[in-house]
């Protein structure tokens, strides 16, 4: 509609919105043609919104070389605009990164000034398990399980498959034996109830 319409600024944040599921769906080559196109209409219009998609992207990617220098381009940008929340995304999409790359220490650096901020309380809900999983990998249950408690209270109010697998996996994470084998099995079948690739 808002292409056959030439609403150029809607355009832009629906391409933002679909390229943003894409990647969540682990359909990078939609996400990637998305995000072009969203490039070409802001580029056209001036629009210089921060693109949840084009983080995310190159988060799940996995290519630090690319990925960096647009984290650190987005994170000073939104910062000069008093964007917190760009800065919130470019940080939420490194620990995607750094978590992919086993780099957990640079993950949970990132994950905890992410999850620290509140400007967008369902970004937040989900930086956490990111945040869970790098700081189970550095071995500090001690960030781990607050983080935890924080998610639960968030997934409590919706209840998806999607929140409530995250939720049964960063569980596992912290626990041991019977449990973590249950957490991990109640992950796998919510999340495999979902079109979400990359959580599953």
């Amino acid at each position: 509609f808002t292409r056959a319409s030439g609403a150029m600024a809607p355009l832009s944040t629906a391409l933002n919105g679909r390229g943003t599921v894409a990647t969540l769906c682990g359909d990078l080559a939609t996400a990637a043609s998305l995000a072009a196109e969203k490039d070409v209409v802001n580029e056209v219009t001036g629009i210089r919104m921060v693109s949840t998609c084009d983080l995310l992207l190159a988060g799940y990617r996995g290519r630090p070389a690319d990925a960096e220098s647009l984290f650190a381009a987005t994170a000073e940008d939104a910062t000069a605009r008093g964007e917190g929340l760009g800065v919130q995304l470019a940080n939420w999409s490194e620990a995607v990164l750094r978590n992919g790359l086993g780099q957990y220490a640079k993950a949970l650096a990132v994950a905890e000034l992410a999850t620290a901020e509140t400007y967008s309380p369902l970004g937040t809900r989900w930086i956490l398990p990111e945040l869970i999983e790098a700081a189970v990998r550095t071995r500090r249950p001690d960030l781990a399980r607050p983080a935890l408690d924080r998610l639960s209270a968030m997934t409590a109010i919706e209840g998806s498959n999607w929140a409530k697998g995250l939720e049964a996996r960063s569980r596992a994470l912290v626990s041991e034996g019977r449990e973590a084998e249950a957490g991990y099995a109640e992950a796998v079948e919510r999340l495999g109830q979902t079109p979400l690739r990359p959580d599953l």
